[in-house]
């Protein structure tokens, strides 16, 4: 399991515990509502939480969290006391999110392709573009951009980074 992915299933089984810890607030505030509408609202409310919460379990699941760790997080978050522990985990949960994105950021980039062509302006958007001009046949334009993609007609060439 690569660093990447590995941050990927902690962040996965973070979110499970938060979304577990609202689940639970929200049953619980259901239980404790005083008038017939309100209950309503908060059991409604708690069942949609229930629903993200398991979601969140099964996705954790599916990319490789391990059960026990799953099952402790999301005991630990069921049993949350204070708005102190709900707020402690979803701090833990934006951290484990921000750091698996940093680590997808510095992957290199998929070798599927030796370059990238991007269709640029109004013209193509509006189904005006010619074959010459899909093509990078077009005359127009030509040149080289200062992050080294070429220019050719209307679409930009960008070359792979990983050759």
């Amino acid at each position: 399991m690569t660093r990447s992915h590995a941050a990927r299933v902690h962040a996965a089984v973070a979110v499970a515990g938060v979304a577990s810890a609202v689940a639970a607030v929200t049953a619980a505030t259901a239980a404790n509502a005083a008038d017939e509408a309100a209950t309503k609202t908060s059991i409604a409310v708690a069942a949609a939480a229930a629903l993200i919460a398991a979601q969140c379990v099964e996705v954790a699941e599916g990319l490789g969290a391990n059960k026990e760790d799953l099952s402790a997080v999301v005991s630990s978050a069921v049993n949350v006391k204070s708005a102190g522990d709900i707020v402690t985990a979803t701090a833990q949960a934006a951290t484990a999110l921000r750091a698996s994105a940093t680590l997808r950021a510095r992957q290199p980039p998929s070798r599927a392709s030796s370059s990238r062509v991007v269709p640029t302006g109004s013209n193509l958007s509006r189904g005006h573009g010619s074959a010459a001009q899909l093509s990078g046949t077009d005359t127009g334009d030509e040149g080289q951009t200062s992050h080294g993609s070429a220019w050719k007609g209307r679409l930009r060439i960008r070359p792979s980074l990983a050759r």
